[in-house]
């Protein structure tokens, strides 16, 4: 890599993962249940907030490792036909690609499977020799999970280091403490995410905003808690805005939604606008996937969108 590489708007770092999705039936016949649909296709958290990055318009580059099989060729086959960058994927030879199997069963919670394979090899030297990139980028996304916490508190330092706008995803198990939120420009949580960081239970939109008031003083812009059907809060220094509230959505599948809701939210501020419009804009997207069974099957497309 040279100084000269051109790097795309935005960086996002994430999971990389093949998912399974398998919708579940109430028949159980000799003991097993019987599956009534399966998909398979690219899935992960970063693949997801990436692909809803590139269905806005704005260049988007992918971070990550994946392994040397079959899996690896679909998802990079996936992300080139969505225009998501793939010059900063690396290879790891020793490992399988990331696997998820997300078993979904109408109206009981899903069960979440995965293999995190070779996202577990993805390190902070592997983020240092991307340097050039994080310096001409205009802005870092990442999904904070304990697979790739490491390489993402060294992609967050570099973006410190160069003034790049960085927005945080956390995972419901990553510990996040004060010093690392302080560098963290926008925060997007849900209410799974928010009560997992707060060790209280959080699931309306009171909770929502005595999280937002917890951890507002400890980053720097804005904190978002997408609220499924329940709207998006939008939480600054100066005011505490609801958006469409009770919208009245049905919820099918929440796989996906979070990343995705990232993704377009990240897309609109890097395209400038108001931090109401472009949560506006996340939380409808967000819910038209949520609409649907699977996940990459479920994100709408830009013209679903609109402008």
């Amino acid at each position: 890599m040279t100084e000269h590489m051109e790097s795309p708007d935005i960086l996002t770092l994430g999971v990389l993962n093949v998912d399974i999705v398998m919708e579940l039936s109430h028949k159980i016949i000799g003991g097993k249940i019987i599956g009534e649909e399966i998909s398979l296709n690219t899935g992960g958290h970063g693949c997801n907030q990436a692909i809803g990055i590139a269905r806005r318009g704005i260049s988007v580059g992918i971070l990550g490792k994946l392994g040397d099989d079959a899996f690896a060729t679909q998802i990079k086959s996936t992300l080139e036909k969505e225009g998501v960058s793939l010059q900063l994927l690396l290879d790891a030879k020793s490992t399988n690609t990331g696997l998820g199997i997300i078993m979904v069963e109408k109206e009981k919670q899903n069960t979440y499977i995965d293999f995190l394979g070779a996202n577990y090899d993805m390190t902070p030297e592997d983020i240092d020799t991307f340097e050039p990139y994080i310096e001409t980028c205009r802005m870092v996304v990442i999904h904070l999970g304990f697979s790739t916490y490491p390489a993402a508190l060294r992609l967050i330092e570099l973006a410190n280091k160069y003034g790049k706008t960085v927005v945080v995803n956390p995972s419901s198990s990553t510990d996040m403490k004060e010093h690392l939120l302080k560098k963290i420009d926008y925060l997007v949580l849900n209410y799974a995410k928010a009560s997992s960081l707060l060790d209280m239970t959080i699931d309306n939109l009171k909770g929502a905003r005595v999280a937002a008031n917890l951890l507002l003083n400890q980053i720097k812009k804005a904190i978002f808690v997408q609220m499924d059907d329940q709207g998006v809060l939008v939480a600054t220094q100066e005011e505490f805005t609801v958006l469409d509230a009770y919208s009245g959505s049905e919820l099918a599948d929440m796989s996906g939604v979070t990343d995705f809701f990232t993704g377009v939210l990240s897309a609109e501020l890097v395209k400038g606008a108001p931090l109401s419009a472009a949560a506006l804009k996340a939380h409808r997207a967000a819910m038209i996937c949520a609409g649907k069974v699977g996940v990459y099957t479920a994100f709408p497309t830009e013209e679903e969108m609109g402008v």
